[in-house]
């Protein structure tokens, strides 16, 4: 070893690892433990015991929608402030790297990148837009992507093990990813994004089964933040209008009223309430992600489950408002 190579070993060693967050479609089974078990080693072998981690695997199977707004909230809740706590030491945001592995493309064309950001976060994944939510708040400073003859080397159908996993991990010890062998810088505009309107569906939660169980269903989580108000007014009620008709008590329907409440309790038992829910940056401020509920239900009865609603689905919503009349004024959101 150099003494270039001892200064920066020993330099290495007076840091601690990066938070490394790791979301995946993999499930509860045996994918996420061969992952733990190569980034374990890895680990070790920079010499760290450990990198603390988190690690989240029931985003809904090959849902790049539901994967990239999982990953955007992770992100979100890693750089809260914690002041409404006055805790007696300082608790800083501090960065992480972010890996994601929705994939249902892998084997194929597609590359794994990695973008670095202002903030020090470091993402990686596949780039099939799944990193779209998350980079859409950042500013993006670096980016990489693995080099096409590396796949040739490793299974077709586990990039997420053989690539993404390894390379997160090595980014969390703080290795400096131009120095990364396999690694070629490209131009951070060629990482794949999409565009998001607000009324479309981004997650629906765990109150029930996944897609195409019998239970399928849970809350929904829609794009846009906080509750739009009209001359200094909130809504009271809001007319949803679904993207295809459902049957409905034996009629074919597209367009249901909800209450605009902030508490499960400002509706009646199995009552329909959009309300502002507890993700995206504005939730501390009660300007989080516009949620749809159905209180007390859950699986086929839950917002989900009873109005057929998918991630990537789009939902108008028109606000009713009372004036001071009495009357009501409505305002389309598109």
């Amino acid at each position: 070893m150099s003494v270039e190579q001892r200064t920066e070993y020993r330099e290495q060693q007076e840091r601690t690892p990066m938070p490394i967050i790791l979301t995946s479609d993999f499930g509860n089974h045996l994918s996420p433990g061969e992952c733990k078990i190569i980034m374990g080693r890895i680990t070790r072998a920079f010499g760290y015991s450990q990198a603390p981690s988190v690690e989240v695997h029931d985003i809904e199977g090959f849902d790049i929608m539901d994967g990239g707004a999982q990953l955007r909230q992770l992100a979100i809740t890693q750089s809260r402030s914690l002041a409404h706590l006055d805790l007696p030491v300082a608790v800083k945001p501090e960065p992480a790297v972010f890996g994601i592995v929705v994939d249902p493309g892998v084997g194929s064309g597609r590359r794994i990148v990695i973008a670095q950001t202002e903030s020090g976060n470091q993402y990686i994944g596949p780039d099939n837009t799944v990193l779209s939510l998350a980079l859409g708040r950042e500013s993006i400073t670096k980016a990489y992507a693995i080099k096409d003859e590396v796949y040739q080397g490793v299974a077709a159908t586990f990039h997420g093990r053989d690539l993404i996993a390894p390379t997160a991990i090595q980014l969390a010890c703080h290795a400096d990813p131009s120095k990364i062998s396999y690694l070629d810088g490209i131009d951070p505009k060629t990482i794949q994004t999409r565009e998001i309107s607000d009324g479309t569906v981004i997650h629906v939660d765990g109150y029930g089964g996944k897609q195409g169980e019998p239970n399928y269903g849970g809350n929904v989580k829609l794009e846009g933040q906080g509750i739009p108000t009209h001359e200094g007014e909130r809504p009271t009620e809001v007319t949803v209008t679904l993207p295809k008709r459902i049957w409905h008590r034996g009629l074919p329907r597209r367009r249901f009223t909800a209450t605009v409440g902030r508490t499960f309790e400002d509706v009646q038992e199995g009552g329909l309430l959009l309300y502002t829910g507890s993700s995206g940056d504005g939730s501390d401020t009660g300007e989080g992600h516009q949620e749809l509920a159905i209180r007390n239900r859950k699986g086929r009865k839950s917002a989900a489950g009873k109005l057929q609603l998918y991630p990537g689905n789009e939902v108008g919503l028109e606000w009713k408002y009372p004036n001071q009349s009495g009357h009501t004024l409505f305002s389309r959101k598109k």
